[in-house]
């Protein structure tokens, strides 16, 4: 959408210079260069207002994923607790949701390493889409993120980088970016046996 709104603009600015060039012709017209210039203030106006929103709602993201992650920890610490009330009758816990454990199974070995095959810009200029490619063993994948302190670096301390997402898409759209920040993402498979080890960081600046 921006990239849209910045098309018009130019057209406006263009046109107006075409304006001001012949002024002595478009003295009686009805559109004036004042009334151009008003045109653009309009339109910088409306994407000063969204890039303030997207700020926002990136913020507002950020704090839900921490209090959603909170809350995650819960269900957890209530599964631990509940199968331990219940150690000598698993059946129990379907009274709260649980699955019990399947016992006998033979446990599948942990998701191999993965590769993020593409990062690249969105086709409205706004955010990356991503790929990564299968892992075999993996069941879901976990991403995570991290912001550069210089766009210049594409080296990251991996203890900067935060979870992000957990998905099955092979490919997705992230749209919570900033302009002139490079950005750094990886992912790893996860299965009932445990985790897999993390894709080396790839990044791209928007």
């Amino acid at each position: 959408m921006k990239k849209y709104f910045s098309t018009v603009e130019d057209l406006i600015k263009s046109r107006r210079a075409g304006i001001v060039k012949n002024s002595a012709l478009w003295a009686n017209m009805p559109v004036t260069a004042a009334i151009l210039d008003q045109d653009v203030a309009d339109i910088e106006l409306i994407n000063t207002q969204i890039e303030e929103t997207e700020h926002q709602l990136s913020q507002l993201i950020a704090q839900g994923k921490k209090v959603v992650m909170a809350k995650e920890q819960r269900v957890l610490q209530i599964d631990k607790l509940a199968s331990g009330l219940h150690s000598d009758d698993l059946p129990k816990l379907s009274d709260y949701g649980i699955a019990p454990k399947k016992t006998g199974a033979t446990s599948k070995p942990k998701p191999e390493k993965g590769v993020v095959k593409s990062i690249k810009d969105d086709t409205d200029g706004v955010g990356f889409i991503i790929e990564r490619d299968v892992v075999a063993n993996a069941t879901t994948y976990e991403w995570q993120k991290a912001e550069g302190d210089d766009p210049a670096i594409t080296n990251i301390d991996e203890g900067k980088m935060n979870h992000f997402k957990i998905t099955n898409k092979k490919v997705f759209v992230d749209d919570e970016v900033k302009k002139g920040t490079r950005y750094f993402y990886r992912f790893r498979g996860v299965n009932s046996s445990g985790n897999g080890a993390w894709s080396e960081p790839v990044s791209r600046v928007q």
